[in-house]
């Protein structure tokens, strides 16, 4: 994983990892640390840091799209996911490629 001490998005704006949530994104945080070949201690950075997973009901629940832009150094399409981008062609391909559901994106329009 080539530069992946880098952050990948600002801490100071909101997250928007695992929403709307999918229960066939969501990994926990054992399969996550064996994907990335990680210390659990190694995650929690990943997740401080690179936004790929979130606490939901007091478990940490770790974005499998997410986990994977972070494996591929894909550093643009991260902030993109990151920051609420489902549609976008670059992050809609994981989805594609890991057989995971795109998720309804609302509509804005008002």
């Amino acid at each position: 994983m080539p530069g992946i001490k880098q952050k990948t998005c600002d801490i100071t704006t909101p997250r928007k990892v695992l929403v709307p949530y999918i229960a066939e994104e969501a990994i926990t945080a054992t399969e996550a640390q064996a994907l990335l070949r990680r210390c659990r201690r190694s995650l929690d950075y990943y997740i401080k840091d690179h936004g790929i997973g979130r606490r939901i009901h007091g478990r940490v629940a770790v974005s499998r799209v997410a986990v994977q832009m972070l494996l591929e150094d894909d550093r643009e399409a991260l902030a993109l996911y990151v920051s609420g981008d489902r549609s976008s062609d670059q992050v809609a391909a994981y989805y594609h490629r890991l057989s995971i559901p795109l998720p309804a994106i609302a509509s804005t329009a008002g």
